[in-house]
This record gives structure tokens, C-alpha cells and sequence, in this order.
């Protein structure tokens, strides 16, 4: 018997056919073909108690981690099961198995709750609460809006501990991105608790478009491409596309010619107040975000700035007190 051998956990977070694998070594260890990337991960102790309301463990992950970020919602609306190995250099076994019931952030920390199947069968089925507001979480499963749909993109001009001040090219009015999402180039997210309204700039954007064209004679193809510059006051955005297209005759010289245009528009400047910052690694001044909106949660809401109102999960018509008894409801 090897007395040396190394112990590590394995943690498996599965959502349908999708699996997410992180683990306590130092390394990267595969396990039925799955690979667990190292990873700052915790856990509360299991308490192999006969009480079935104690069985639940608390995993702790660094706002940053991938794992943390796809699950930082205030509503589970998701199937999450997590299941726990332990491992003994390659010798592998089940310690736990649970459900994601509850997510909260401590700071720079987002702690998932997990219960395993016997508490969650001695649990009432309904959880839903007659409410005047939404239950739902924004952009989840139940409220069906694809984030991608209300993305805005901007530029980072100012950064503070709770604040970034970005400059857009469209105006917003104050709390419009109240309870929404910023998220950097690398798809690290962060809540946003407020903003104020947009300042019109007397700075603005200049965007140089350049669009030049190549005949290929052997193949008839005509290939396009258009060049975008946008000119920021600290930055300078560029994006290039090609189209290609096959031709019957040959172009004139007149239609091979490369064109320029250029044209300013007008700047505005936002500030979002976060949740939680970002760290100097992961935001710097000139980098491009999305920005998305958020929701108060009220039916006037999800008419007006959404138009999803047809997903509305609350009751915003019950009475405040009951008709026949007179008590608050």
C-alpha cells in the first residue's frame, strides 16, 4: 500500500447535456473522459447525518471562475446537479451528490447551495409566490429573452473601485441598466446596481469606412472588403469584413475603385456603478464591453422596455387585502 498517495476532490457540475469539471489539484486530472481543471474551490463539510434537512454542502468559488459567473443569478431556474469524488492518485469514488437550490454572492466570493435527492424529495414541489412582481430571473430559462437581443457596446474611459465610465454612441436614461450586466472580452461579468443618465460629449466619435475590391479574372469572383475604423478619444476600434461573389463579365476600372468615407457622430458618457469591480487584469481604460439592460421586475416594465410581456410571471392585478376577510394579502 502506498502511504503517499495524494488526495483531491473532484467536482462535477451538470447541467443537461453539458458538464462543467473542476478540481482541488494542482493539475488537470481526467476522470471517464472528462478533464477537471485545477481550480480555488471549497466546500463545507458532509454531515452523513440521519437528520434529511442537514444534508446540503455550500461550495465556495472566486467571482472570476467560470463555473461561478454561468450560475450568479438570484433565481435558480436551471437543473444543476453536482456530484463529488473523491480521488487517490487515479483511485476514484462518489462522495456526494446534490442540486443547486440557492445562489449568493460574499464579496469576492459565490457561494452555491447544493442539496442531495433524499432533502429535495422531503421538500414541497411548489415554490412560486403570488407576487405582484416578476419572479424571474432576467435573460434565465423561464423569462425567455436572449441577452444577445438588448446588447450595447461601449468604451471604457474611466475605472474607479465601484464605478466605470464608459463612452457610447447612443444615449441612455438613468437607471435604464439598473439591475443588469456589464461584461469584459472575456466574458467576465458583473452586476450593475445603478446608472446615471447619459452626457451628451462635445467630443466625438469619427468612423472611417474603406471599402476596396480585387477581381480574380481566372475564377469571376469578386472579392470585397470593408474596412470600419472608429476613432474614440482614447481608442481606436477596427473591423474588417470580406464578401466574395462570382460574376459574369469582368468590372470596370470604375467599379474596382477603392472608396473612403468618413463622418463623425455624436459621443455620450455613462457611468455604472457595480456590484462588485473588476480587477486591473481583467478591465482597462480603451477596452470594448457589452452592456445589457435591467429589469425592475414590474409588468410596465416588461411591456415597455422588453416586449415580453407574454412571460410576465407575476400578478400585478391581485388585490391588497383579502375581499372577503379584509386582511393584507
Amino acid at each position: 500500500m502506498n502511504i503517499f498517495k495524494r488526495k483531491h476532490e473532484l467536482f462535477r457540475f451538470a447541467e443537461g447535456e453539458s458538464a462543467f469539471c473542476l478540481t482541488t489539484a494542482n493539475k488537470f486530472i481526467t476522470h471517464n473522459n472528462e478533464v477537471y481543471e485545477p481550480s480555488a474551490i471549497e466546500r463545507t463539510t458532509i454531515n452523513l447525518k440521519s437528520e434529511m434537512e442537514k444534508q446540503s454542502v455550500t461550495i465556495s468559488l472566486d467571482l472570476n471562475n467560470t463555473v461561478a459567473q454561468r450560475y450568479l443569478t438570484t433565481t435558480v431556474e436551471v437543473a444543476v446537479g453536482l456530484t463529488i469524488f473523491e480521488n487517490y492518485d487515479g483511485d476514484t469514488q462518489v462522495i456526494w451528490k446534490g442540486r443547486l437550490t440557492m445562489v449568493s454572492v460574499d464579496g469576492a466570493t459565490v457561494k452555491l447551495k447544493f442539496e442531495n435527492g433524499s432533502t429535495m424529495r422531503n421538500r414541497a414541489g411548489a415554490y412560486r409566490r403570488y407576487q405582484r412582481t416578476c419572479p424571474h430571473a432576467l435573460y434565465g430559462k423561464s423569462c425567455r429573452l436572449s441577452k444577445d437581443d438588448f446588447k450595447h457596446q461601449a468604451v471604457v474611459a474611466e475605472i474607479t473601485s465601484s464605478t466605470v465610465t464608459l463612452y457610447s454612441m447612443d444615449s441612455f436614461a438613468a437607471a435604464y441598466f439598473a439591475g443588469g450586466i456589464i461584461e469584459n472580452n472575456t466574458e467576465i461579468m458583473r452586476y450593475i446596481t445603478k446608472n446615471q443618465e447619459a452626457v451628451l460629449l462635445t467630443q466625438q466619435a469619427t468612423i472611417n469606412t474603406t471599402v476596396s475590391k480585387e477581381w480574380d479574372e481566372t475564377s469571376k469572383t469578386l472579392t470585397t472588403t470593408t474596412q470600419v475604423d472608429t476613432v474614440y478619444p482614447n481608442t481606436t476600434l477596427s473591423n474588417s469584413t470580406k464578401q466574395t461573389q462570382t460574376l459574369e463579365t469582368t468590372p470596370s476600372d470604375t467599379d474596382l475603385a477603392t472608396t473612403s468615407n468618413r463622418k463623425t457622430v455624436d459621443l455620450y458618457q455613462i457611468t455604472l456603478t457595480l456590484f462588485n469591480s473588476f480587477t486591473a487584469s481583467d478591465l482597462a481604460l480603451g477596452d470594448v464591453v457589452s452592456i445589457y439592460p435591467g429589469c425592475d421586475k414590474l409588468n410596465t416594465t416588461c411591456t415597455d422596455k422588453f416586449n415580453n410581456i407574454l412571460n410576465f410571471g407575476g400578478f400585478p392585478f391581485m388585490p391588497s387585502s383579502n375581499p372577503f376577510v379584509g386582511t393584507i394579502i
